[in-house]
């Protein structure tokens, strides 16, 4: 069986007017969201190529979205990247209903974004190869409990990682200076709370204890930390070079997202000493 069989099979009770041709699959879907009601009708199509892969993307009728954004996840072209390797060939029926729910969370994304000028944090993914990183960024994170404040700075710019990064020797990309204060403001606290504990979280407004920020070199995550800036710096740095080849093929920011590194010239670069 192909891929759009596959697919044709465990289409969901959301998907209508499902018209198998030259061009593809045919339908319209209108998931529903968290509350019960439907998304907006969507008119689209589904390709397939020789060697199984499969894209997604608006038909030629009345289109909802913008032809390229990167901030939704669109590609040149005006396919959709509703997961990462989202094109790879539908080998069964589980992976068919996998892909066909990925599909109902992207459009109710969609949705989301069309309301509120922003993808949900929840749900994003650098672009292009960065998303291995932010893969790895996001591993760190669950095992500390930091998964909330690494998406912040990742995504809204907010928050410890969000900011200027710590600077990285170009030959080691190793951080400078040790003894610099810990990225992340974690301090000593005082007793009661544990002498080697890292805390970020303030006293009552009534202490008057001394709470020094701890150096990096003795913050009991450093480790976790210096991994972090280095995963995050390179993954600014890939996403720079892939807005830089949506630019060089002549792209430009919809205007339909309050954040767009294509209209930000400056798209988060930072320097190396």
């Amino acid at each position: 069986m192909t891929s759009i069989s596959f697919l044709l099979n465990a289409a969901p009770p959301w998907v209508s007017a499902l018209e198998r041709g030259e061009k593809g699959l045919s339908f319209r879907a209108a998931p529903p969201k968290p509350s019960g009601a439907s998304t907006r009708q969507y008119s689209l199509v589904i390709s397939e190529t020789s060697g199984g892969k499969v894209a997604v993307r608006e038909g030629e009728g009345e289109r909802l979205l913008p032809k390229c954004c990167p901030e939704r996840h669109i590609n040149p072209g005006g396919s959709f990247c509703i997961f990462l390797s989202s094109t790879a060939a539908i080998l069964g029926p589980e992976p068919a209903v996998d892909w066909w729910k990925s599909l109902g969370d992207f459009l109710v994304n969609q949705d989301y974004a069309n309301k509120h000028r922003r993808w949900p944090i929840t749900a994003q993914l650098s672009h292009g190869s960065a998303a291995e990183l932010q893969l790895k960024m996001e591993a760190i994170a669950d095992r500390l409990g930091w998964r909330d404040e690494i998406l912040s700075g990742i995504f809204r710019r907010q928050g410890w990682l969000g900011g200027k990064l710590p600077k990285l020797r170009k030959k080691t990309s190793k951080l400078v200076n040790g003894r610099a204060p810990c990225p992340r403001e974690c301090h000593q606290l005082h007793s009661p709370f544990k002498k080697h504990s890292c805390g970020i979280q303030k006293c009552a407004g009534n202490c008057y204890k001394s709470h020094r920020h701890k150096l990096r070199r003795a913050c009991p995550h450093r480790s976790d930390i210096e991994q972090l800036i280095i995963l995050e710096s390179e993954r600014r740095r890939l996403d720079i070079e892939f807005t830089k080849s949506l630019r060089k093929d002549n792209y430009s920011c919809c205007g339909t997202m309050a954040y767009c590194p294509l209209a930000d010239e400056d798209n988060g670069r930072e320097e190396r000493s």
